[in-house]
This record gives C-alpha cells, structure tokens and sequence, in this order.
C-alpha cells in the first residue's frame, strides 16, 4: 500500500498602573503601540501556530496562534546577539536556527515550558541553516553553505547529503524532493535527500529566492522579475510572462487555491489561474521579506516594519507589529497627530496620539534625524539611504505626502527658519545652508566660522536672530542678525554643543559638560546643570525644560535655577533614551530600539521618586559623541566609587591605540575627548575597566562601546 507523504517547508527568504483595591496609582511611563519596525527574519505557519524570527533590539522568536493578529514572545533559551535567525514550525516539531558568532546551531521548541534547548549535533562553523523541510519522518535542513542534512528521529542524529549550492527553499511535487539554490538553480531527489540531481537552468539566473507546489507543478521564483514552471512528469520548464514587470526577487505562497507573489516595496500579487494573470494584493512601498498563508488568512514580514495580516486573501491589511522596538531618533507632536522619526525606516504617523501607527509616508527607507515645524508646513531632515538619499523635506498636508526641498547628498540634523529664510544644519559630510524660495537655490552661509562648511548638530531662533552650533575645535555657538550674511563667535568653545533651545529671554545649550544658559543679547554663559555630563537634547514645553541624556531625562520649571532627575518608572532597565517633545498635558520618549512611551506631563512636575541630581548609581560608559566623529569624540564615564580605572581605545585587532585614563579616579562623572587624527579611518571601540578596590565585594565593571571615525 503506498502512503502518500505531505512536506512542510520554511524558506530564508494613557494608561496608569493601579495597584490594590485602595486605588493607588504610581506614575509611570506606558509603551504606546507602535511604532513597529521590527526586522523579521522568517515566518513559518504549522500545526502549532504562526512562529516569527525577528529582529527588534533583541532578537528573539515571537508566536501568534490568531492569525497574525496578535504576538507573543517565545525566547526563553535561545542566544541573544545572533547575526541570522529561521523559524520552522513542522509536525515534528518547531524548531530554529541561528547564527551566532560565525557559527551556526539548532534549537528545538519545548511548547509547554516554551523553552528553546540546543537539539542534536548540528553544529555549523562557518555555516548556516538557510532552510527546513519534513517528508514523512525525514527532516531536512539546507545550509548557506550548499550541504544538507536529513534527520529520521526528531533531529537528534543528522546524516549528510550534497554538497551542492547555497539552500534557499524546498518543495515537493509529483514524487521529486526539489532544493531551490542560491547560484545553481534547482536540484531533484527521488529519495527524500538522500542523493541530488541537477534538473536544470531555464534561465541566465541561476539564483532561486522561493518556490511552491501546486497543482502537479513546481513554481521556481529567480532573482530578477522571473517565475518558472517545472512539470516533473515531462522534466519541462515554463516561464510565466504576464508577471508585472516591476515585481521581482519575491517570495511564492500559496493557499491551495491560487498563488502569491510579494515583493519588496511593490506590493503582493495574486494568480488563481496557474500564473496567466496576476491581481495587485496591496502593500506597495512595503520591505516584505517573508509572506506565508496561515489558518484561511495571509501574513507579510517585512524588513524593518513588523508584521502586516489579512483576512480577506490580502484584499485589505492590517499592520500587526510585534512589540514596539523601534529606535525613535525624532518626534514631532501636532494634536493628536504625533509623527515618529526611525533610525531606518523613515516617518511612522500615528492619528490618535500615539495609540495607533497605521500611516506611512513617502518617507519611509529613510533616516530620519529631524523635525521642524512652520505653521502649518512640515519638516523632516533626513541622512542618505539607499532608495530616497538624504536632505531636507516639506509637507503641506499634515505630513501624509512629503516633497524634498533639496540637499539629497547631506545629512540634515536641524532645521530653523527666520522671516523668509529656512536654515538647515548638516552634520555629515557638513555645512550650514540657508533657502529663501523653499529649496529651488541653497547658499552655503559660513562667513565667520574658522572653517567652511563645519559639521552642524544645532539651531535656535531668538527673533530675527540665529544661533548656530558648528562641530569641532574651536567652534562653539555662533550669532548671527543678518539671517546667516555673518556669523560671530558667541562663546562655549570646545564644549561640543548638542543642542540650543530659547525660552523666554534666554538662551540654553546641551554641551558633552552639561546644561549651560545665556542671553541671546549678551555673550556669556554659565553651567547650572549635569556638570560634566554629556547631553544630547534639550526640549522646552508648558513651562518646563527637559534634558536629555543617555539614561535619564532632567526637569527645571524656573528657569534652570534648579533640576530633578526624573524617575524611570515603568523603563526596562537597558532602556537608552533618545528623544523627547511635548504637546498639551503629555510628554512623549523615543528610545533605542525601545519604541515610543508617554506620560503625564503633571507627573513630571510632580511624580514621586523624581529626585534631585545626584552621584551615580552605577559605573556606566556612555556612548561617545559625536558618532561617527572627524577627527574628535568626546566619552564619558560614570563612576559610583573611587577606583582604579583603565579607558583605551582598541582597534578592529584589539590592538591598544590610545590610552584616556589609567589610574585612581574620583566618584561622579568625567569627560574624555580622543583626537583620532593621527589615526586611519575605521571602526575602534573603547573600553573602560572599573577594578575593585582591595577588600571590597564589588567585582570589576567592564564595558566597551562601537565608534566609527569618518574621514
């Protein structure tokens, strides 16, 4: 009697807290929902749900068991810091694989404890699980490095089959086992994998990205706009030719009634005539990397947006994110509308303060390093990516369509307008640079500086008069009243100046030394807050200035006489802050890979555990700044106890090129500046060791941190 055997394939491809019946609250930061730009690695639909690998500050494997709708996390056992990570949900099991470390391993999944544990003796130097697919009792597994390996007893014993090329997917159709390959085209195996047959090369490509049964026939999708037929019964190859055009290098699902095709940032598409004609599906400008049909629905993976499900075959989408880890570089807060600046993905735009992020704009595979506001008209600088290049940016409809103003080749850090002018400051590769015809002409404008064309972090206007704040020695912050024809020097040299924010008839700087205050009519300035402490953003609303630093958030309501350090309640512990604004009764905080929070403004004023500036709590090496840097970056430690501290700098080698401190320092904050000049340009780390004093109990702290020196 002859079973008929079925194959399971995975391809690469506002709140408060209350607390007892008494009612007491505690106030708190809440994470709002959104917004997501989790990188999915895969997705993988089984018998025990709807499984996705993801990237999103910590990498981690998430499970849906409603279609996609809603997510939780399953990562308890598995290696955090892995460089790739596939999900496979088979009868046998579900299991994962990562790289880490240059070295790839397997996990299986223990569902009632959901417990990842290292499963059989699949260890890959060099190598990587690319692929998974089950025939009958027989698992297999496809690697990076073109070999493949088949397990009969739940993947604890694993023979070798191969080598053939780099394993991209499975499927099976007629009685052949096909292996889709990364620069060989297809192979063919008669004995579930046992041995390998090259079947063939229809096309110049050789570089297969998916493929799906259905019907008799295989569907091979090849790098560059082309889909395949093969007919195993006739060993015959056909090429579809009414796919659009535009689409190409995607993913193949299928629902068993027709096939799916999704693209990255052209959408999914849909036949349900065996590829003769193809229906747009939605989802242009979308990243997709992974679309599986799941329990009578379809779920998209993307490259940095999350999660997108649909109930109707793809007719309408919903974006279901993971959890929230984006890295919020910006945000800009108009009513309910609140507009999310992303390391990677550009504005996110959310209608209902926060609660929802449903929008997405032309905008969206960019950095995002700025916002400003005039009126009613939008702006967004932007750094140089891949597909949009950098610049600045307007909107005049609320911020759902942007146009670029110009400077496509700069980094635009800051954005200030005085009477007609628009400024706009460049951090890389530099430069400050006035319009007064919304971006049709730009003049560069540093008469006055030490230098043309310096780096610019920051810009603030006072009236008709501009302040600015080139990067770099000598620099400082400059003055000018004749919007931009000549700069002065107005003090704060080489205290590496942040960011400026007037208030009132004052003047404020965030320096890599603290928080400083002057008159924008009078040179002079004095240091009244976080002395010697790195502070990247200062932000002034409803009567109170916020400062921001790595960890903490300071609040000054008169004026900056007097600062408290705000409580971190409702934080994760490892949670780096990046950005804040406010508007009405809320504050809202960009974090790294952390998402976006709010709270109640009145909290700020008056929550309990907000407590004066103070010695640090813990030893702490904070990230240089600036980063990239040319040629000097400015590091800062927080010692909580006298100790004998070692800073250096290493190179990719490990190699010591620069010692900043060695020897007995004091408790509190200290600031370090390198000067890379003498060195090439290149990546370097630094790392600071607190040892123990002798007889104490605390062991020695060690930290080390990623720089990149740009030349």
């Amino acid at each position: 009697m002859k079973t008929r055997k079925a194959l399971w394939l995975v391809t690469g491809g506002a709140l408060v807290a209350t607390f007892g019946a008494v009612g007491l609250t505690r106030a708190q930061w809440v994470r709002l929902n959104g917004p997501y730009t989790d990188q999915v690695f895969s997705l993988s639909a089984g018998p025990q749900g709807l499984f996705a690998a993801v990237m999103s500050g910590v990498e981690g494997i998430m499970r849906s068991v409603d279609g996609g709708f809603t997510w939780q996390g399953v990562s308890n056992g598995l290696e955090s810091g892995v460089e790739q990570c596939r999900v496979a949900a088979l009868p046998s099991g579900v299991f994962a694989s990562i790289s880490y470390q240059s070295t790839g391993y397997l996990y299986k999944l223990d569902l009632p404890s959901e417990t990842w544990f290292q499963i059989g003796t699949l260890v890959l130097p060099g190598d990587f699980i690319n692929a998974f697919g089950q025939v009958g009792d027989v698992i297999l597994c496809g690697t990076s490095g073109g070999l493949i390996y088949r397990s009969r007893d739940g993947g604890l014993h694993w023979e070798k089959s191969g080598p053939i090329h780099p394993v991209q997917c499975f499927a099976w159709v007629g009685r052949s086992l096909l292996a889709g390959t990364w620069g060989g085209s297809v192979y063919a195996s008669s004995d579930t994998g046992k041995a390998w047959e090259w079947i063939g090369n229809p096309d110049v490509n050789v570089y297969v990205t998916s493929m799906v049964a259905l019907g008799g026939k295989a569907y091979v999708a090849y790098e560059g706009n082309v889909i395949y037929t093969y007919d195993p019964e006739y060993r015959a190859w056909a090429k579809l030719s009414t796919l659009p055009w535009e689409a190409g290098g995607g993913i193949l699902a299928t629902n068993g009634a027709g096939i799916y095709y999704a693209t990255p940032y052209y959408g999914v598409f849909f036949s349900a005539d065996s590829g003769k004609t193809w229906e747009h599906r939605g989802l242009s400008d979308v990243p997709i990397r992974d679309l599986v049909c799941y329990d009578g629905g379809l779920v998209a993976g993307t490259a940095g947006l999350g999660l997108f499900a649909s109930r109707d075959a793809g007719l309408t989408w919903r974006q279901t994110g993971l959890l929230p880890h984006s890295s919020v570089e910006a945000i800009l807060v108009v009513g309910s509308s609140v507009f999310c600046g992303t390391e990677e993905e550009g504005i996110l735009v959310s209608r209902d303060a926060g609660e929802t992020f449903t929008e997405y704009t032309g905008l969206s595979h960019s950095r995002l390093e700025c916002f400003h506001r005039r009126g009613s008209d939008l702006f967004a600088g932007t750094g140089p990516a891949w597909q949009h290049g950098g610049g600045i940016w307007k909107s005049t409809d609320g911020g759902s369509t942007w146009s670029r103003l110009g400077l496509m080749d700069r980094y635009v850090s800051c954005i200030e307008h005085v009477g007609d002018w628009l400024f706009a400051g460049s951090p890389y590769p530099g430069g400050l640079f006035r319009t007064s015809n919304e971006g049709l002409t730009w003049q560069s404008v540093s008469n006055g500086f030490p230098a043309a064309d310096p780096p610019v972090d920051a810009l603030a206007a006072v009236g008709t008069v501009i302040f600015v704040a080139p990067r770099g020695a000598p620099f400082g912050v400059y003055r000018s009243d004749d919007y931009g024809n000549r700069w002065t020097h107005y003090g704060l040299a080489d205290t590496g100046v942040t960011s400026l924010v007037a208030v009132d008839s004052q003047l404020f700087a965030a320096t890599a030394y603290g928080v400083f205050v002057g008159s924008p009519s009078q040179p002079g300035w004095k240091n009244v807050a976080l002395r010697d402490t790195l502070v990247t953003q200062l932000v002034y609303g409803n009567g109170v200035l916020i400062a921001v630093t790595e960890w903490d958030l300071f609040a000054s309501e008169d004026g900056g006489l007097s600062w408290r350090r705000v409580n971190r309640n409702g934080l994760p512990e490892d949670c780096a802050l990046r950005c804040v604004a406010m508007e009405g009764e809320w504050i809202y905080l960009g974090t790294a890979w952390q998402g976006l929070w709010k709270r109640r403004l009145s909290e700020i004023r008056t929550s309990v555990g907000n407590s004066a500036i103070g010695q640090p709590s813990s030893p702490r090496l904070e990230p240089n700044f600036p980063n990239p840097f040319n040629p000097t970056t400015t590091i800062v430690i927080d010692l909580p106890r006298r100790g004998r501290v070692s800073l250096t700098v290493l190179d990719m080698l490990g190699r010591t090129v620069a010692t900043l401190a060695s020897g007995e320092m004091e408790a509190g904050r200290h600031s370090l500046r390198w000067d890379a000049s003498a060195h090439p340009a290149g990546v370097y780390f630094c790392r600071l060791v607190l040892q123990s004093a002798a007889g104490e109990k605390a062991p020695s702290f060690v930290e080390t941190r990623k720089m990149v020196y740009l030349k």
